[in-house]
């Protein structure tokens, strides 16, 4: 767990200290800010239309429902500004380190790629959290001037963060197929709008291709949330949807780890000093005598001849080691 909670520090830090991310964050605020003020806008036009009507007709003015008029369509626009700018937040987790060269030192180090596959996400998922966080001010003026009820309110914000998962999950699994972060952000949006026009689609299929294109959808799960409805049913679908994604994104960087491996194979005798290790890596000294002791070897006069430990020696640079005797 050490290992994984290292890598969502890293990852926090390297949100709070980025441009990029700040720029998302602010973009974010301000779109979610005008969504706000249109909608609180239409509420009150529709309200003082509600009570003249009322007033000319002798009548009492009916009940406005602010949650229904205000904060489910405030609560559908944060869902949809989301899922456009969640893509430029996870597209850089995997590319950024392979187009430095920081992502075979991660898979080298003790880290797995699980703990490296789910440290990731749980970093940009609890960024995304302190964002919806940051919307709880404009959210705090409905309670100041009006009287929102609050459990569909934290069950809509739950949805937003279910189905934000979900974004963030895809945005890692295709910045784990390339190195080039535009690619990346750019192959999730299209995603991302495919999974949209989801619903839109199934009024214009059949019903039995209706349902399916209706249960694929993320969107379409989200809209009970909002109407304060918690189904275990929707919570299901939004964790295996992250699940699958998340063991997608595990088997891609298995498959690069193995692939790097039988691109670089190497023959190892034994016994070996730490200082012919190095010679026949092409690995600095230093480099290999940190790598060796964990192993437990901490001098380049120290000879290996265990078999399994020059394989896992190598194995820890990058390399598929065949052992020879010698």
């Amino acid at each position: 767990m050490r290992n994984f909670f290292a890598v969502v520090e890293r990852e926090l830090k390297s949100y709070f200290i980025s441009p990029l991310a700040c720029v998302i964050l602010g973009f974010f605020l301000l779109a979610t800010g005008l969504f706000f003020y249109v909608v609180v806008n239409s509420f009150e036009r529709m309200s003082m239309m509600s009570a003249m009507q009322a007033q000319q007709y002798g009548q009492m003015p009916p009940a406005m429902n602010v949650n229904m008029m205000a904060v489910r369509p405030l609560l559908h626009n944060i869902g949809i500004i989301a899922m456009f700018l969640l893509p430029g937040l996870t597209m850089r987790l995997l590319a950024e380190e392979k187009r430095q060269g920081t992502m075979e030192l991660l898979q080298t180090s003790p880290l797995t790629n699980w703990q490296i596959t789910l440290g990731k996400f749980t970093g940009a998922w609890l960024f995304y959290l302190a964002m919806l966080a940051a919307t709880g001010v404009l959210i705090s003026l409905l309670f100041i001037f009006g009287n929102p009820e609050l459990k569909p309110l934290l069950a809509g914000y739950l949805g937003l963060f279910l189905v934000g998962g979900c974004f963030i999950a895809l945005g890692l699994l295709f910045s784990a197929f390339t190195e080039n972060q535009i690619i990346a952000f750019v192959s999730a949006l299209a995603v991302n709008l495919i999974l949209l026009s989801m619903g839109w689609l199934s009024s214009f299929t059949g019903p039995a291709l209706s349902s399916i294109l209706t249960h694929l959808s993320p969107i379409d799960h989200f809209d009970d949330f909002t109407k304060g409805i918690l189904d275990s049913k929707h919570a299901v679908f939004y964790v295996s949807f992250i699940f699958a994604l998340l063991f997608l994104t595990y088997l891609i960087l298995e498959s690069a780890r193995w692939r790097g491996f039988q691109g670089r194979r190497v023959k190892l005798g034994v016994p070996m000093t730490l200082a012919e290790v190095a010679k026949s890596l092409g690995e600095k000294n230093e480099a290999v005598l940190v790598k060796a002791q964990a192993f437990g070897l901490s001098s380049f006069d120290q000879t290996i001849s265990h078999p399994q430990e020059l394989v896992e020696l190598a194995h820890q640079f990058g390399y598929d080691a065949e052992v020879k005797g010698r």
